[in-house]
């Protein structure tokens, strides 16, 4: 039978063993795609550590903590790095239709900051320009609408194909936008493209209908109003 001990001393079993073992733990709580590789190079390591000089509570401290702590530190690292501030978005009243919100435009304000929480405050148009970064995922955002009392609700949020609701005034994520700076608009847009997230406010009483992404009226109001505001700093 094949025995580590002839290759290496019991020392250096250990050392591999170990790094085997703190490298695959982090990788795995990292990312679940790396279980495939994760699992096998732990259980690789867990042989090193076995076949080293490690005292028997050593090697069983290493061997279920890890599996111990696998679920707490993926849930700790999920909540982590998919934590974000939510950022308000506040609607007109009685508003419907496409909500833009075109970021990292220099022209721009930057988006107002309330109790070190963001707030956007949507125009009649719908289109809001800012010179910060957004988040691109719709659960970043809260949006609020008032009534006749002037009292803000906030506004069920759904993805393009979430459920509908004609009794209800929703909010449905459209996704992301990139308008390059092609032959056509190469000069208004002063030889640099830009991006925006898609938003569609539907009104009550009303089945959803989802509106046309590219609709020509809308992307010639969106691309007017990066020009003007792109105008002010020429």
């Amino acid at each position: 039978m094949f025995d580590i001990h002839f290759i290496m001393n019991k020392k250096t079993a250990f050392y591999i063993g170990l790094s085997l073992i703190i490298v695959s733990f982090l990788l795995a709580v990292m990312s679940y795609y790396m279980l495939f590789f994760c699992i096998p190079a732990f259980i690789i390591g867990l042989l090193f550590l076995w076949f080293s000089s490690a005292n028997t509570r050593n090697k069983m401290l290493l061997t279920f903590l890890p599996i111990l702590l696998y679920f707490p530190f993926s849930i700790g690292f999920l909540y982590w790095y998919n934590y974000q501030p939510y950022t308000d978005v506040y609607l007109p009243k009685g508003f419907s239709g496409s909500v833009r919100l075109v970021y990292n435009e220099d022209c721009a304000a930057a988006v107002s900051i309330n109790q070190k929480k963001r707030s956007i405050h949507i125009p009649s148009t719908g289109i809001f320009l800012c010179k910060d970064s957004l988040e691109s995922g719709s659960s970043a955002y809260h949006f609020y609408i008032p009534d006749e009392k002037g009292e803000m609700h906030k506004l069920k949020l759904n993805g393009p194909f979430g459920d509908k609701d004609k009794n209800e005034k929703e909010v449905f994520f459209l996704g992301t936008s990139t308008f390059d700076a092609d032959e056509e608009n190469y000069r208004i847009l002063q030889n640099k493209g830009f991006e925006s997230i898609d938003f569609y406010v539907n009104p009550k009483g009303k089945a959803y209908s989802a509106e046309r992404k590219y609709d020509k009226q809308i992307m010639k109001d969106l691309l007017n109003e990066v020009v003007s505001c792109r105008n002010t700093i020429k």
